[in-house]
Formats: structure tokens, C-alpha cells, sequence
């Protein structure tokens, strides 16, 4: 008789912070190897590094709750825009999460 393996469960690993909160390419693998979804609240300056694709924050991030400034690219910051409506279905709130004042990142240091 053979032994059916049963997939572990996905661990979530909660993270709450005011001020700043940065996230690399490689935090985010690293979640996704170690089969843990990130479940991300944050008041302040939040930073996901420019060379994520999005792809990988949709398989790394299950729930995405922020209020202050985001900076990401277009295709992770509408990843972190579901993750978020998803996390708030149903939840009424003075202002909800990921109404931010989006800060458009230019390499060179553009103003």
C-alpha cells in the first residue's frame, strides 16, 4: 500500500508595523519556499523592491492591509490592491486600506 502524502498547509506569517516596512525579492521567495503567506499590516512607508514581479507577490502575499505611502511597481502595487480588497471585504473602516498617496518610484533620482 502506498503512502498518499497530504500538502501541507501554508503557514501565515503576520507582520504589523508603524513607520517603514521594506520587502526584497529574496524575503519573498524565501516565504514562498518556506510555504509561509505573508499577512501584511502596515502605517507608514511601505517599499517593495523594484525587481519583484508580480507573479511572485500574488503566490506570497495573502493579505495586504496600508496606510501611508506604497512603493512598488505598477504590476505589484495592483497585486497589493486585490490582496487588500480581499482582506477588507466586509470590514467597514474610517478609510480603507490602500487609499494612499502612491509615490511613483524614477531611477537616476528623478524629483
Amino acid at each position: 500500500m502506498q503512502e498518499q502524502s497530504t500538502p501541507s498547509k501554508p503557514r501565515f506569517a503576520k507582520s504589523f508595523a508603524f513607520g517603514a516596512l521594506e520587502y526584497s525579492r529574496t524575503d519573498l521567495e524565501r516565504a514562498v519556499t518556506e510555504q509561509r503567506l505573508l499577512d501584511i499590516t502596515i502605517i507608514g512607508l511601505c517599499r517593495f523592491a523594484d525587481d519583484i514581479p508580480a507573479d511572485l507577490a500574488e503566490r506570497a502575499v495573502a493579505k495586504f492591509r496600508h496606510w501611508g505611502q506604497l512603493i512598488a511597481s505598477p504590476e505589484v502595487r495592483e497585486v497589493l490592491r486585490r490582496k487588500g480588497s480581499e482582506a477588507s471585504a466586509g470590514i467597514a473602516s474610517i478609510r480603507k486600506p490602500n487609499e494612499v498617496r502612491e509615490v511613483q518610484h524614477r531611477k537616476g533620482g528623478e524629483a
